[in-house]
């Protein structure tokens, strides 16, 4: 199809609706002002550069997928994706919108690669049992979350991205979502957690997560595993595990953050082979929780090494803690720390 006319269609409504299951529409340079509904598994492909392909929606959204299986590449959508009960497989695009770039719904699955998505609320919002695999994306400049599990959302798997310059989360997970994180450069959240979860599962691996105004990863009444990781430079903790949550961070540094390195409350966390250094407070701070370090090295912090505080019970072993501006430990008259060297 082709704007210009030398095409068999000339609007890409028109193509699709004409169009069998199973079809490609090849769309030539141009700009098409419309909203499309697809609800037939077909293919649309950017005959073109992708600067020269546009498709301008209205403030939502572009195209709707409704219980179908789509494909899309090579295109410019202004105005973004929502796909109810279908599958999409979105690649080598450009999306922006007022509001969700891509959103899914009523157990949507989405499989989105080398695209970007920016200037929208929210890259990716996930609600109703949704699944999302997104890989090599960049995600920026959305005035809330870069990926969003809403409540019962399903689960996001986050792989090889960048995710920057978000309002808030670069990634959110919310009551019974999921995401695993996997090779992603996370930055710059303003008034929120560079990664966040709330009563939901999240798996971070071999990420950076950095430079937010707020927490490095923040978590709360969730489980979290975080390995071979680096968190560093956020204003106020590298990672924060708060109201009930249950970590597990492994082979990670956690370094030069703004407050403690690792703060803890009313949680249980398990910390091996670390290196949590020069963070302007205390390495560890823990509260009314239960920690264990083991194999792992908390040195020149600004505070103490490890804090123990408020009826915590902590356990150090085989690590080193030393160099800490106030010494290796601080334990409470309520606090309980087993230490080699430390005596009460």
């Amino acid at each position: 199809m082709s704007k210009d006319g030398d095409g068999q269609y000339t609007t890409v409504g028109e193509a699709v609706k004409n169009a069998h299951s199973g079809s490609q529409i090849y769309i030539r340079p141009g700009v098409y002002n419309e909203k499309i509904v697809v609800d037939k598994s077909i293919e649309l492909v950017g005959d073109g550069a992708i600067g020269e392909i546009t498709m301008k929606g209205d403030d939502s959204q572009s195209i709707f997928v409704s219980n179908a299986k789509v494909k899309i590449r090579g295109l410019h959508l202004i105005g973004g994706v929502l796909v109810t009960k279908g599958n999409l497989e979105i690649s080598d695009c450009n999306v922006s919108s007022s509001w969700e770039a891509i959103k899914l719904n009523d157990g949507a699955i989405a499989n989105v690669q080398h695209t970007n998505l920016h200037n929208a609320s929210v890259g990716i919002s996930l609600s109703g049992a949704s699944n999302v695999v997104i890989t090599n994306c960049d995600i920026f400049s959305c005035s809330q979350q870069g990926v969003a599990v809403q409540p019962d959302g399903g689960h996001a798997l986050v792989q090889k991205c960048h995710v920057h310059d978000n309002g808030r989360e670069g990634v959110w997970v919310d009551k019974h979502g999921q995401a695993t994180i996997n090779g992603c450069d996370i930055v710059s959240s303003r008034d929120r957690p560079c990664v966040g979860v709330r009563e939901g599962d999240l798996t971070i691996r071999s990420c950076s997560i950095h430079n937010s105004q707020f927490q490095g990863v923040g978590v709360e009444h969730s489980h979290l595993m975080m390995d071979h990781s680096e968190v560093f430079d956020n204003g106020w903790e590298g990672v924060a595990v708060s109201q009930a949550s249950v970590a597990t961070i492994s082979a990670s540094k956690i370094r030069s953050n703004h407050f403690s390195g690792v703060r803890i409350a009313t949680s249980t966390v398990a910390i091996e082979d670390c290196d949590i250094v020069g963070n302007v407070e205390s390495g560890v701070d823990v509260r009314l929780g239960r920690l264990n370090i083991g194999h792992s090295r908390v040195n020149n912090n600004g505070s103490q090494g490890v804090s123990v505080l408020e009826r915590t019970e902590a356990a150090v072993t085989d690590s080193e803690i030393r160099s800490n501006g106030k010494g290796p430990y601080w334990v409470d008259p309520t606090g309980r720390l087993t230490a080699p060297g430390y005596k009460k």
